[in-house]
């Protein structure tokens, strides 16, 4: 199966009220190249319409934020929801080697949440990463994770 991201993110035309949605590899090579090419005031959040939802609200039950660094080739990723195990909880990426020198990454702006250096990886792996949940509705396994606090 494969689902269809929603991405909410901003651009120049673009103020993230709505989703864009992701059907393709060459759909989500554009909204990762529109990610770095764009300031992002807020972390990027991608979901897939079609898996469950929780509450009145229906908000979903497994979703991504992500933060990238702007003309560059690093983003990190926090994640809540189920692993292939079945397993809840909310993790964020980690790298073998924690990032040099970078921009700050945020989780939350508002509250200035950073994600750790040791979060961020190589926005190719971001990418396959988003690419394995849209196959598999899960908790990506193509890349490293470590438990987070919160969301």
């Amino acid at each position: 199966m494969s689902y269809t991201l929603d991405v909410w993110y901003y651009t120049d035309t673009h103020d993230a009220d709505e989703p864009v949605s992701v059907r393709s590899e060459s759909d989500l090579e554009r909204v990762l190249r529109e990610l770095v090419e764009h300031e992002q005031p807020h972390p990027t959040q991608v979901s897939a319409p079609e898996l469950p939802t929780r509450g009145l609200a229906e908000i979903p039950d497994r979703m991504f934020k992500i933060g990238v660094t702007q003309g560059g080739e690093v983003g990190a990723m926090l994640y809540f929801g189920p692993t292939a195990e079945g397993v809840e909880g909310i993790w964020m990426t980690r790298a073998d080697e924690p990032a040099g020198d970078m921009p700050t990454l945020y989780r939350d702006v508002d509250s200035r949440r950073e994600f750790p250096a040791d979060a961020a990886l190589p926005l190719s792996l971001v990418g396959k990463a988003l690419r394995e949940f849209q196959s598999t509705g899960v908790r990506p396994d193509c890349v490293q994770w470590q438990e987070a606090d919160a969301f």
